[in-house]
This record gives structure tokens, C-alpha cells and sequence, in this order.
């Protein structure tokens, strides 16, 4: 049986497994879109080891891509290569899951700015934070950055603020 390994992101991985009765690591590196057969002619109890030893860290059956809903760094396929239909739709998955993170990433960010501020206790009522990403680190697709997030303080502090600004 062959096992071959897909790599659905956009750099090269090398991938370091363990084989049963094999001595030691071995690295197997799988280009950016690409895919590798990893080993030769193993039985189906090797494939479960090396397959086991990925599946932590998100390794998955090819067949499984259109219903999995997370980043998808590799994939594998028993017997036959992974088809390249497959690995595209992965590959579109991941970039609209990084795109998701990277937003509430910056939520996340902006938050922690007004807290920050907060903590100062300076009277500030309302913080606006905006990212804007130079041309000169554009992302891959080309595609120019440019999000405000708006924190607005409410609640006890709110009133604090107010009060301190009156005075």
C-alpha cells in the first residue's frame, strides 16, 4: 500500500515521521500545494502509525476536506494520490478561515488597547483603533488592509469619565 501526504497550505513542509521497524526520524519535504508518497509499499498497520502520529496536529483523510470547517495543513490519501480538485478546495478553505482569524484577531487587539487605556484611567470614553497595512508588506492576493474597529467603553467606568470630564 502507498501513503501519500498533500500539503494544503502555501509553504513547503517538511514532514518527519516515524515508521515501525525503521530506525530513527525521517523527513520527507512536501511542496507548497503539492503532494508526496511518503515511504514504500507499507501494510496498513505502518500507514495507521505514521497516519496517528499527524492526526494531533490536524492531519486529515482527503476525503474529509469539503465537510471539515478548519485550517487544513495536510491531508493524506491511501493507495491513490490526492486529488488536485481537493487540495485547491482546501487551500480556499484555509484562506477564508485565516481571513476569519485575522479579524477577530484585531478585535481582539483593539480591546486590549482600550483596556490599556483604561487602566490608565485618563478619561478617555471612547477608543477607535484602525489598521492599515503599508504597501510594501501587501498581503499575497494583493489585496490592501484597511479596517477601523470601534471599542466603545461602557458601564461603570463610563460614568467615571463622564464625571471626572465634568468637573
Amino acid at each position: 500500500m502507498k501513503l501519500y501526504i498533500a500539503n494544503c497550505t502555501t509553504q513547503n513542509h517538511d514532514f518527519i515521521y516515524n515508521a515501525p521497524e525503521v530506525k530513527g526520524s525521517r523527513k520527507q519535504m512536501i511542496p507548497a500545494g503539492g503532494q508526496m508518497q511518503i515511504h514504500d509499499n507499507m501494510n496498513l498497520q505502518a500507514i495507521d502509525y505514521i497516519v496517528k502520529q499527524h492526526e494531533k496536529y490536524g492531519l486529515v483523510p482527503a476525503d474529509k476536506i469539503p465537510r471539515e470547517k478548519a485550517f487544513i495543513g495536510l491531508c493524506y490519501s491511501v493507495d491513490k494520490p490526492v486529488n488536485m480538485d481537493q487540495i485547491m478546495t482546501a487551500s480556499s478553505q484555509n484562506e477564508n478561515v485565516l481571513k476569519e482569524q485575522a479579524v477577530e484577531t484585531r478585535k481582539q487587539t483593539a480591546a486590549a488597547i482600550r483596556s490599556q487605556i483604561e487602566d490608565q484611567e485618563v478619561g478617555v470614553s471612547s477608543v477607535s483603533v484602525e489598521i492599515i497595512q503599508d504597501e510594501k508588506s501587501g498581503m499575497a492576493t494583493g489585496e490592501r488592509l484597511a479596517q477601523g474597529i470601534e471599542v466603545i467603553e461602557t458601564g461603570k467606568r463610563s460614568r467615571r469619565a463622564k464625571q471626572m470630564a465634568d468637573e
